[in-house]
């Protein structure tokens, strides 16, 4: 699958070439075959023995506008059958030894996929929330985004940067430094929940990650230097919990614009959810009907790319509608759709409109965009029409 995802990683760097910065989101997901009977390669995903697949664990580069550039790093694996190893001895085990290793590996392939001269901030969720992450050796263009969870010990730092001295639990930090800013952002919709603004509160301060106390000790372990920024909901509407963001950066932060920066990168984060949903409800890889567990994992590198793609072409329908058609289909792909098509195919608009058309999707005054399923269904759709276009023209040739 490395193999397999190798060209598209060098073709991601080389997108990321453009632009001064890039956020990496990495997430970790859980693909489910557990009706699947005779595929082979799988461990349990679950409590029980019954659910059984494999585990996902990704990174995929974004802008900060939220286009997506592409897959940077993706490891599959199973877990082993048999008792799990107790959550009480986890402390007590080498960093390496532990699923939470995941965070460094794609801190590392990033590093790998990336030149030295890029900018890049890697950007993940509470799971993220561990010390070696943030201990991990990482060269000097390279940052940590994390939202916290932990109750860590703290020291102060100076508007220089340089210790206080004072000591004190993360979040009571926090809570003692004063509001800088207000900021409102967009809330997309949930099951039962409109899409809405919330207004948000901003507070940040630099601050000393102390090493823990307990468990595995380490001679190298050191304050980690992060400066904490602190977003919430300000009056949410009633029945609605608040936003509450406590998040963790090695990336500088002078001011309230850059503390509500990073407030707006984070909330990048939602594009690896948008992979996920991509994979399982529109590309429907939990359905793949391969028994060789080699053959499977090789073929989900492919989705994976597939994927993506279909991020970047709904993407710019939608926020950079008049890119050319021929910015995103090839000469062949566009000729085919233009000859189905009722409408001229001009922009990218027009060509994912049409290619949605192809499967069932109705177009009509202020209809929604059409989503990643279909839009999904109608790139196979075209592909199969390309197909049988191309071997026609090849048998009057002949």
């Amino acid at each position: 699958m490395n193999g397999l995802l190798s060209g598209h990683s060098e073709q991601t760097a080389a997108r990321c070439a453009g632009h001064e910065l890039v956020l990496c989101v990495q997430d970790t997901t859980t693909l489910n075959y557990s009706t699947h009977k005779c595929k082979t390669g799988l461990g349990p995903i679950g409590t029980t023995d019954k659910l059984r697949g494999l585990l996902a664990h990704s990174v995929m580069a974004v802008t900060p506008d939220g286009l997506p550039l592409g897959m940077l790093h993706v490891k599959l694996w199973a877990r082993e059958d048999g008792p799990q190893t107790l959550k009480q001895t986890k402390r007590y085990r080498s960093i390496e030894e532990k699923e939470s290793f995941k965070w460094i590996e794609g801190l590392a392939a990033v590093a790998r996929a990336l030149p030295a001269h890029q900018s890049a901030l890697l950007v993940q969720d509470r799971e993220a929330d561990i010390y070696d992450l943030l201990a991990a050796p990482r060269r000097s263009r390279l940052h940590l985004l994390i939202r916290a969870c932990q109750s860590r010990r703290v020291e102060l730092l100076d508007a220089d940067g340089q210790p206080e001295g004072v000591y004190m639990l993360l979040m009571a930090a926090i809570e003692s430094a004063p509001v800088s800013s207000t900021m409102v952002v967009s809330v997309p919709r949930k099951p039962g929940q409109p899409e809405r603004e919330a207004r948000l509160s901003v507070q940040y301060r630099a601050m000393n990650i102390q090493p823990p106390v307990s468990g595995l000790t380490r001679s190298a372990d050191k304050p980690q230097a992060v400066t904490v920024v602190r977003a919430l909901e300000v009056e949410p509407p009633n029945g609605i919990e608040p936003i509450h963001w406590l998040l963790l950066t090695t990336m500088p932060v002078a001011d309230s614009q850059e503390a509500q920066r990073m407030v707006g990168y984070y909330k990048q984060r939602w594009q690896i959810e948008r992979l996920h949903y991509t994979l399982k409800s529109g590309c429907n890889v939990e359905r793949l009907q391969i028994d060789d567990g080699h053959a499977l994992r090789n073929a989900l590198g492919v989705y994976y790319m597939v994927a993506w793609r279909v991020m970047w072409l709904t993407h710019l329908a939608r926020f950079e509608p008049d890119t050319p058609a021929e910015k995103v289909l090839q000469a062949d792909e566009l000729h085919v759709l233009r000859e189905a098509a009722p409408r001229p195919v001009v922009t990218v608009e027009d060509a994912l409109r049409e290619i949605a058309r192809l499967v069932g999707y109705e177009h009509y005054a202020n209809a929604p965009p059409p989503g990643v399923k279909r839009i999904w269904q109608g790139l196979r759709y075209l592909e199969a029409l390309t197909y049988g276009w191309n071997l026609a023209r090849r048998a009057q040739k002949e």
